[in-house]
Parts: structure tokens; sequence; C-alpha cells
């Protein structure tokens, strides 16, 4: 019984240590794509971000954490 509580601990623990991770991964690769586009906007003379330059930044940025929700159809 103690190995099962002990067993359910871990995977608890280990799950949200995981889920942590991975939001701290999302979070950085989303501020460096809007830093990107923001640049880019600075680039081109263009006083605010526009969608064009979230593409741009996309295309010319690309990376795993930023394809990974179309990867899971989100």
């Amino acid at each position: 019984f103690l190995f099962y509580l002990f067993y359910i601990y871990y995977n608890t623990f280990f799950s949200f240590v995981n889920l942590v991770y991975t939001f701290i991964t999302f979070l950085f690769a989303f501020l460096w794509f809007f830093v990107s586009a923001e640049d880019e906007a600075k680039r081109m003379g263009d006083e605010y971000v526009s969608v064009e330059h979230l593409f741009l930044s996309m295309i010319q940025n690309p990376n795993k954490e930023i394809k990974a929700p179309r990867k899971h159809r989100l």
C-alpha cells in the first residue's frame, strides 16, 4: 500500500514538473516570437506590430515550440 502511495506521488510530482517545464518552454518560445516580430516591425519602419510582422517572424525563426500546437491540432 505504501509503495502504491509513493508511486502515485512520484508520478504526480513528475507530471507536474513536466507540465511546468513545458509551460516555461512555450512561454519563452512565444516571447521570442513576439520580440522577433517587434524587431521586424522596427526594421520595416512600422510603428505597430501587425499580423504581417508576426507571420514574417514565424517564417524567419521556425522552432518546434511554435509548431507544436499545429502538430497536436490545437
